[in-house]
C-alpha cells in the first residue's frame, strides 16, 4: 500500500512517459533524486498490491489517444458476487474530495455519496458553473424528456419547461420576477391569472378626508353633467385607459372608497331634505284639516 501511495504522489508531481528512457535512482522511504523520474512505457502502467484474503487493489495510469493522463483505482476479487470497486480522491484526515461508489454509481463531492438511488450526486458545498451556456436540467425518468430547466440568459435566471416554455424569469439588474413573461416591469409581473385566499395591499393614505368640514362636495347637477359627457365618474379613469394601462389596486380601492363616502354624504343630505319636507307636509296637512273643520262650522244647516 505504501508503494501505491508513493507512486501516486510521483505521478501527481509531473511524471512523464517517453519511449526508451531510463528509470532514475530512488532512495529508500520515497526520497527522490534531484532528476525528473521518467518511465519508459508503451502500454498503461499497472501497479497491483495484494490485499488481505482474496482482494487486490490496482492503480492504472495511461495516456491513450486524447484522454490525457488519468488514474483508475480498482478492487478485484476472485469471489463470486463480490462488491464493485470504489474510487476516491482524498486528503489524509479529511472527507474525500471526490468519491465514486462502484456498487451503485453514486458520486460524492466533498463528502461520501448518498445511499439512495434517487440521489446520484451529493455535493457538500456550493456549485459554480462558468462560461458557455450554463444549464441545470431535470428530465423525466421514463422518456428522458426535459421537464424543467434552469439556465442563464444575459445574466437573467430562467425556468423553462418542455411543455409550457419559459415559466419564470428573474432579472439580475433590478431583481424583478416574471411569471409567464420574460420582461417583468415590476417586482412581480404575472402574465395570467392569480388565485389567492387573501391579498393585502399596503396604502399610504385613506379617503377619510371626505368627511372633513373643509371638503367641498360637488353638486349632483355637476356630477350628472360630467357623467353625461364622459361616461365615467370624476376622478376615475375611463374604461379605455384601464384596458391600456391597467389599474393600481391600492389606488383604485381608495378612489372607490372616496366615492362611497361621497355617496354617503349625498344620502345624508338627501335624508335631511326628506325629513324637512315631511315636517312641511305635516304642517300643511294640519292646516288643511283646520280649514276644513272651520268651513264645516260656518256652513248653514239644512
Amino acid at each position: 500500500m505504501k508503494k501505491i501511495i508513493f507512486v501516486l504522489c510521483l505521478l501527481s508531481k509531473g511524471m512523464t512517459i517517453y519511449g526508451q528512457e531510463t528509470l532514475q535512482s530512488v532512495t529508500d522511504r520515497g526520497a527522490a533524486s534531484s532528476n525528473i523520474i521518467q518511465l519508459s512505457a508503451s502500454r498503461p502502467i499497472e501497479l497491483t498490491s495484494r490485499g488481505s484474503g482474496i482482494y487486490n487493489k490496482t492503480v492504472i495510469t495511461s495516456n491513450i489517444e486524447n484522454w490525457g493522463f488519468h488514474v483508475d483505482l480498482a478492487r478485484n476479487s476472485d469471489a463470486l458476487n463480490a462488491p464493485a470497486s470504489d474510487f476516491g480522491i482524498a486528503v489524509r484526515g479529511a472527507r474525500p474530495l471526490f468519491y465514486l461508489r462502484g456498487q451503485d454509481g453514486n458520486v460524492g463531492i466533498g463528502n461520501y455519496p448518498a445511499v439512495t438511488r434517487y440521489e446520484r450526486l451529493k455535493v457538500s458545498g456550493g456549485i459554480y458553473s462558468y462560461g458557455g451556456s450554463s444549464t441545470l436540467s431535470f428530465t423525466d425518468r421514463a422518456d428522458s424528456s426535459i421537464v424543467l430547466s434552469l439556465y442563464g440568459d444575459k445574466g437573467n435566471i430562467k425556468f423553462w419547461s418542455i411543455t409550457a416554455g419559459d415559466l419564470l424569469s428573474i432579472n439580475h439588474t433590478n431583481g424583478n420576477v416574471g411569471i409567464g413573461t420574460l420582461s417583468p416591469e415590476a417586482k412581480l409581473t404575472v402574465a395570467g391569472n392569480i388565485h389567492s385566499r387573501e391579498v393585502k395591499v399596503s396604502v399610504s393614505a385613506g379617503a377619510d378626508f371626505v368627511f372633513r368640514e373643509d371638503y367641498t362636495l360637488k353638486p349632483l347637477e355637476e356630477i350628472e353633467a360630467f357623467v353625461t359627457k364622459n361616461e365615467h365618474l370624476p376622478g376615475i379613469a375611463s374604461a379605455d385607459k384601464m384596458k391600456k394601462e391597467g389599474i393600481d389596486i391600492g389606488d383604485m380601492n381608495i378612489k372607490l372608497l372616496q366615492k362611497v363616502e361621497e355617496l354617503t354624504l349625498y344620502l345624508i343630505e338627501q335624508n335631511k331634505k326628506v325629513q324637512e319636507q315631511e315636517k312641511q307636509i305635516g304642517k300643511l296637512t294640519a292646516e288643511i284639516s283646520e280649514i276644513r273643520n272651520g268651513s264645516a262650522l260656518l256652513s248653514p244647516k239644512r
